[in-house]
């Protein structure tokens, strides 16, 4: 899917094309364009656009051959999405429809298909800042952005749950997608939705069947959802103390490891949504394990490092992601798994 801009600013109406228009418009229903526009100027935006093309429809019926532009508008640039910030690798509204429609068609082929792949923390935190920047609400859909070992869940040593310990592997993790979704300030509400249990690994132990009775009573037994609550609370404790500004952020984390939980099974795509509907799919996912060492600058396993990385830029220049990935955008809503197992961390 393709970005296409709108802006506050019209084309000339000789040089607007009501057939390319309308093309543009048709290929938003058919979900291979989204059209977006900054959230500042949406109201003017369109506001101008209407009223241009009004000027246009009656133009045409001056004429005799009147074009009906507006069934086409409200199709596709009514349903405008508000965005922070303009992603790259978008296309500009006013330079589609002033081309005929062979030329439009030829600017979006050679867009489509071609997104730059993220490989650094840099583009990372430039791929997803447009799109989150004074976001609301953001989702993050991820099976494996929250594992967690099945020592530390069945802990002999503290049996009855007494010390949790902030689960470092989490935190580096949730660090770096929680900074370059908010570089500058804070969303009202992450919600994550994650496993935190491979349950494959208790079959394999202990010989139980997928979807047998013994998988259920270990995922709703109190032993394990008090142990994981309490480490990814602790762990949601930590992040806050190193970027206090997650303090005014609710959390909210699903945990689907239950394999018997049917439709509300995750699925191995990883995506993350904003309050604008604007959704992004990663090849990779979201869930970075960085290496050892960043640079002369710092170490990513000293904890005490990370608010200094993420806010250097060299550091985020040269510090490569385990795996590079594409992050493009793509239509459609995560729908909540209900019967998860649901935990709210409130803004403090």
């Amino acid at each position: 899917m393709l970005n296409v801009v709108l802006s506050p600013a019209v084309p000339n109406t000789s040089e607007f094309d009501p057939l390319s228009f309308k093309e543009l418009c048709r290929q938003a229903k058919d979900n291979v364009v989204k059209f977006v526009t900054e959230r500042d100027s949406k109201i003017q935006t369109l506001e101008n656009w209407r009223k241009f093309l009004d000027e246009i429809e009656q133009n045409t019926i001056s004429t005799g051959s009147p074009i009906n532009l507006s069934g086409a508008w409200a199709d596709g640039p009514e349903q405008v999405a508000s965005l922070g910030a303009i992603p790259p690798n978008s296309l500009s509204f006013v330079k589609l429809t002033t081309r005929n429609p062979k030329q439009m068609y030829r600017m979006l082929v050679a867009k489509l298909g071609k997104h730059d792949s993220v490989s650094t923390i840099e583009g990372l935190f430039d791929k997803l800042s447009s799109y989150s920047v004074s976001t609301p609400n953001i989702m993050i859909y991820d099976k494996y952005l929250l594992r967690i070992e099945d020592e530390k869940i069945t802990n002999k040593k503290d049996p009855n749950n007494l010390k949790p310990n902030t689960h470092e592997t989490s935190l580096r993790k949730l660090a770096l997608i929680c900074k370059a979704l908010s570089p500058h300030d804070s969303p009202n509400q992450i919600t994550i939705v994650t496993e935190f249990f491979d349950p494959r690994r208790l079959m394999r132990k202990n010989k139980w069947e997928y979807h047998g009775p013994e998988i259920k009573d270990f995922f709703s037994s109190t032993i394990y959802t008090a142990r994981v609550e309490n480490i990814i609370r602790s762990t949601v404790t930590s992040l806050r103390e190193l970027f206090p500004v997650l303090n005014e952020t609710e959390f909210i984390i699903f945990d689907c490891s239950d394999s018997s939980l049917g439709k509300d099974s995750m699925e191995h795509d990883r995506f993350i949504q904003f309050a604008s509907a604007a959704s992004l799919i990663s090849s990779a996912g979201f869930s970075f394990r960085l290496p050892g060492i960043a640079d002369d600058s710092g170490v990513w396993d000293n904890l005490d490092e990370l608010p200094v990385n993420l806010d250097n830029p060299d550091v985020k220049k040269s510090t490569e992601l385990p795996d590079s990935t594409f992050i493009v955008p793509v239509t459609g809503n995560i729908t909540l798994p209900r019967r998860a197992h649901k935990i709210t961390i409130p803004d403090v």
